[in-house]
């Protein structure tokens, strides 16, 4: 039984992000952020916070 394959139904996942938090999930996963974190820790930049910034910008969370 070892290595079965599963099968994996995706028939019911939009192809596409369908709202700002989907959106903004899709762009956080774009990013290395482990890296990022880091090497700003060495360097002393803020690359990992500006591009946090960045993407919230452009994926604005809609006002209540």
């Amino acid at each position: 039984m070892a290595n079965e394959e599963v099968p994996l139904d995706l028939s019911n996942v939009p192809a596409e992000p369908v709202n700002w938090e989907q959106e903004r999930i899709a762009a956080y996963n774009d990013l290395n952020q482990f890296e990022l974190i880091g090497d700003d820790a060495i360097n002393g930049t803020t690359t990992h916070k500006d591009a946090i910034l960045a993407i919230k910008a452009a994926h604005p969370k809609p006002e209540e």
